[in-house]
């Protein structure tokens, strides 16, 4: 699901996603991946500057679902805002499974032209979700 917005002149397509867990077969998951994919790449080519914000139900750097991600930020040109290396951990985790291991499991998604809005506020991802 997507949102596109004008912005003090400039075109911003804001794109909300849940990425099917690991229980699902992995068609859903590369589905939604591809689906996610055409719609940034398609606002892209018509302009706009896109930011996504979800729950990608994987860590970053970990696992083939991990190196999806990583793959979709290369082709996308997108990069994540709320690494937990800029938080303390304790500040950044989304998710903390029934027995007590917390993660980072939702991420937001910007291109650098948008870091700028999320840092001065315009535009928040604020994701608390616990």
């Amino acid at each position: 699901m997507y949102v596109d917005l004008l912005l003090n002149g400039n075109k911003y397509r804001v794109i909300a996603v849940y990425v099917p867990h690991a229980g699902y077969d992995v068609y859903w998951f590369d589905t939604c991946f591809d689906h996610l994919r055409k719609t940034i790449i398609d606002g892209q080519r018509m302009g706009f500057k896109c930011m996504v914000g979800g729950d990608f139900n994987t860590e970053q750097n970990r696992g083939w679902r991990g190196d999806r991600l990583e793959e979709l930020l290369c082709e996308t040109d997108l990069e994540v805002c709320n690494k937990s290396s800029m938080l303390a951990f304790e500040d950044s985790w989304t998710f903390r499974s029934v027995l007590g291991t917390k993660r980072v499991l939702d991420y937001c998604l910007v291109q650098s032209a948008c870091a700028s809005l999320l840092l001065s506020n315009i535009i928040s991802f604020y994701n608390n979700n616990r």
